[in-house]
């Protein structure tokens, strides 16, 4: 049997089985469910299926969580990629115990012919279902796939260790091997005596936990065939970090695909018609008052000439109770009406999917172009809305009322608006002005040390990369983070660095790059923690790398990267990166920065305290890859 891209499938077999029934814990964060997170614009599951059509498999069964309806729905979105003689058939998972394993017991009876099955979230250069050849359809054991190069293995994922001898036996697999030679990958054959045999030898020993043990245990009863995937890459994506690798490795490719068929063309420039250019001078207040929360009947919020129009007050769960229905009740007793819209906690918030959602129950809910969207709460919240803003109508008022230190000092004081992509942050964004900023640093006291250590690392940002003031300042200090007139103190000085600022270089293209120091591996380590790590606590560790850096090319002394490492040390923020995250993996995360452009990655970085490296207008470093491993692998280690 051969299909259009020349793949052979001389075995019988024409069911496939997807387990997609997982919770994707690691990968939560990425605004869907497993299945469903794309690589290179793909669903993972949509590439898995798409692998076992084009080798012939038409009858398909889908494991899916239970109650789970988005698999289906996008697959039917994708209706044009699946033939017309494919049947597709979905099982709800209904065992509790781990996602693969809980998927694979779910199946019960629902197939009685051989089959291949398949994890949802592999990614395989070459076709795997290929590797498997006729003579394993007669099997009445399990034959499962193997990838035994180490290089391609060290960046897949990929768990599962083996210890095979040669093509011919498995005779050890667990992810504690010590002595293995090979990574299992997650692609499998079953006859159908062997599903059976399987089935219930895995039935009759409840200890069994995990897919794992399953395939462990019955390898000393009933030997697995080992098939081996040679030569090309391959990648299991559990983790944010494999996530990346197979992202960059299928553009590459695309890109060389690309390339090596149509060449660089020479192309005409076009000849302009007409001009145009606009000019509008942008303004926005910004109002620091402590207590103003508890006396916001007291102030003109909302401006007269919006009185009658609906207003949107975006605000997440955990600030409800803190300030949100405290702030909702005041601006609905002047008689304004404001509509309360609640929303999770979190960077995972910050995203596409939930942007979408809320502009269109904004929308239902009532918007004219004089409406105001009302942002209360942190970061996340002020780009949501600022973004929502900045988009709905072509653009409708914001007002910004940040409580953590992080908003107050940093995202709100700034026409940044934006939500993330599934490659990284804010890679959906616009350049938009509120018409207003409410700055209350009271609030700051109930927040949770950590979040004020968040955010005083980006303020330690301003100190290190623009005012030796400001650095003298914290250097002084000897006093407790919960402290009010310290807290006042440090945003009114943030504040009154970042205006001039954002009025001198709107684009942040010179001056205004100081607010891009430590982002460059900021934003990948963020990441790649799953977003565990919070944005000024991978910002901290950003500075780290980035004096690392500095000092690696001669643009900064040692007495200067220490100045600064001791000082984030001082008020607590970790300046390593975390022993999980490896050093290709930030550099391969790099490449989402819109700093990297012409293969080699773009770095702010300080010259000595106080003051940027630029060259005239240029104040970005074009660093080599060797120089960036080399500050990333020297960033795991503590500095003193």
């Amino acid at each position: 049997m051969r299909f259009s891209d020349g793949i052979v499938n001389d075995m019988v077999t024409s069911t496939g089985v997807i387990l997609a029934g997982g919770e994707g814990k690691r990968l939560r964060r990425f605004e869907t469910i497993k299945p469903l997170i794309k690589v290179d614009g793909e669903p993972l599951i949509l590439r898995v299926l798409s692998r076992m059509i084009e080798h012939g498999v038409r009858d398909l069964v889908i494991v899916v969580s239970e109650g789970d309806r988005l698999v289906q729905r996008t697959l039917l979105e994708h209706a044009d990629r699946i033939p017309a003689d494919c049947r597709i058939r979905y099982v709800q998972q209904s065992e509790k115990k781990n996602s693969m394993f809980g998927s694979f017991l779910s199946l019960g009876k629902e197939v009685t012919a051989p089959f291949f099955l398949s994890a949802c979230d592999l990614v395989f250069e070459r076709n795997p279902f290929a590797c498997f050849t006729g003579d394993m359809q007669d099997t009445e054991g399990v034959s499962a796939l193997f990838c035994a190069d180490v290089e391609v293995n060290r960046h897949s994922g990929g768990k599962v260790k083996a210890l095979l001898d040669g093509q011919t036996a498995v005779q050890a697999l667990g992810k504690t091997l010590k002595d293995a030679n090979a990574i299992e990958a997650g692609v499998y054959h079953f006859s159908a005596p062997a599903y059976s045999a399987f089935s219930s030898f895995v039935a009759a020993r409840p200890e069994i936990t995990t897919f794992e043990e399953a395939l462990s245990a019955y390898n000393t009863v009933r030997p697995i065939k080992p098939v081996l995937y040679a030569g090309t890459h391959w990648f299991d994506v559990n983790t944010p970090s494999t996530l990346i690798r197979a992202e960059m490795f299928l553009r590459s490719n695309r890109v060389e695909s690309s390339t090596a068929v149509t060449g660089t063309p020479r192309l005409s420039a076009l000849k302009k018609t007409v001009t145009f250019s606009y000019d509008k001078k942008i303004t926005f207040d910004v109002h620091v008052k402590s207590g103003i929360i508890e006396h916001l009947e007291d102030y003109l919020i909302i401006p007269s000439e919006n009185y009658y129009s609906p207003h949107h007050l975006i605000v997440d769960k955990n600030i409800d109770a803190l300030y949100g229905e405290k702030v909702h009740a005041k601006l609905t007793s002047l008689g304004y009406h404001v509509n309360k819209i609640l929303v999770d906690p979190g960077e995972w918030t910050k995203s596409a999917a939930i942007y979408l959602q809320l502009a269109n129950k904004i929308l239902n809910d009532g918007l004219d172009k004089k409406s105001i969207l009302i942002s209360l709460g942190g970061g996340v919240i002020k780009d949501l809305a600022g973004f929502l803003a900045s988009t709905l109508y072509r653009g409708v008022g914001s007002i910004h009322m940040p409580t953590t230190l992080l908003a107050q000092c940093d995202a709100a004081i700034a026409l940044k608006q934006g939500v993330n992509g599934e490659g990284g942050k804010n890679l959906l964004g616009s350049y938009y002005a509120p018409l207003s900023v409410i700055v209350d640093p009271t609030v700051l006291l109930t927040l949770d040390e950590r979040y004020l250590r968040d955010g005083l690392s980006e303020c330690l940002k301003q100190a290190f990369a623009q005012s030796t003031e400001f650095y003298d300042f914290f250097s002084r200090y000897d006093g407790p983070l919960k402290n009010l007139p310290f807290l006042e103190e440090v945003v009114s000085r943030s504040i009154a660095l970042k205006i001039p600022t954002i009025e001198k270089d709107f684009d942040e293209e010179r001056e205004g790059l100081v607010y891009q120091y430590g982002h460059e591996v900021g934003h990948a380590v963020e990441f790649l923690s799953g977003y565990e790590l919070g944005h000024g606590e991978s910002v901290a560790i950003g500075m780290r790398v980035s004096a690392e850096l500095a000092r690696i090319l001669g643009v900064s002394d040692d007495a200067t990267a220490t100045a600064q490492f001791r000082m984030m040390k001082k008020f607590g923020l970790d300046i390593c990166i975390p022993s999980d995250i490896a050093v290709d993996d930030v550099v391969e995360g790099l490449r989402f920065n819109k700093k990297f452009h012409s293969g080699e990655a773009r770095f702010v970085l300080v010259k000595e305290i106080g003051s940027l490296w630029h060259d005239r207008s240029m104040y970005t470093v074009q660093c080599s890859d060797k120089a960036v491993r080399e500050a990333v692998a020297r960033s795991y280690a503590d500095t003193e």
